[in-house]
């Protein structure tokens, strides 16, 4: 378990939808819980395949389409898309 010193914004909120998935009523958790995650992960550069992921659980296309606007690099926002359908099927197969 995290101690308060080591908690950051992001892992605390990957801690509560890790909670709200065993405790909640939506099996992967609460979108809005997955939409806030996905804008703290979008800033690191090393988790944008990870929050593409988090903004199809997030159910939030339209805020995942605004930030691929920003981004320079075409491959990366190929790739991004990519990772957004995958994560959209794999999360419509799951419920």
């Amino acid at each position: 378990m995290h101690t308060a010193n080591t908690l950051t914004p992001t892992s605390a909120i990957a801690q509560v939808i890790k909670w709200d998935r065993a405790y909640g009523s939506r099996v992967l958790g609460d979108p809005l819980l997955h939409a806030r995650l996905a804008f703290n992960q979008w800033e690191n550069e090393l988790t944008q395949v990870q929050a593409t992921h988090h903004f199809a659980l997030g159910e939030a296309p339209d805020r995942l389409a605004a930030k691929l606007e920003n981004v320079k690099d075409e491959v990366s926002t190929v790739y991004n898309l990519e990772c957004a359908v995958c994560c959209v099927l794999c999360a419509v197969c799951c419920v």
